[in-house]
């Protein structure tokens, strides 16, 4: 089996030795495989909707990365025709948490969480999407 090196930020590994400590996982590689077979899954249903659908999208961030939040606002204003409502709220200390209520075209919406998952310093970025 090949060996892959990952950077993650401290906090981040933290939290995952707390899982595989509360969940009794036998190894990091483990949890990291079961993750990714996870994200394949979920990868594999996102491409394969269609029609029209209707659901919302939660996005947390870093609210001092004005980096981040500018263009998550940026893109919500690009996306107008999607949007049809939004939330923000402010969790803890420095994070925002965005609910956006979204309609549109499958195609249109999944390149639209997309371009969310790529922005540097989201910390979440979900979806609750039906179809008509």
């Amino acid at each position: 089996m090949p060996v892959v090196s990952v950077s993650i930020p401290s906090s981040l590994l933290d939290r995952l030795k707390e899982v595989i400590d509360e969940e009794g996982y036998a190894s990091r590689s483990e949890i990291v495989r079961e993750s990714i077979r996870n994200y394949l899954e979920d990868y594999s249903v996102r491409k394969n909707l269609s029609g029209e659908l209707k659901g919302f999208i939660s996005i947390m961030y870093d609210v001092t990365n004005k980096t981040c939040s500018g263009k998550i606002s940026d893109i919500h204003h690009e996306n107008d025709e999607l949007v049809e409502g939004s939330l923000h709220l402010h969790f803890e200390e420095g994070n925002c948490f965005d609910i956006w209520i979204v309609e549109g075209e499958a195609e249109r919406l999944m390149k639209l969480l997309e371009k969310l998952k790529t922005v540097r310093g989201t910390k979440h970025v979900g979806r609750d999407l039906v179809s008509d």
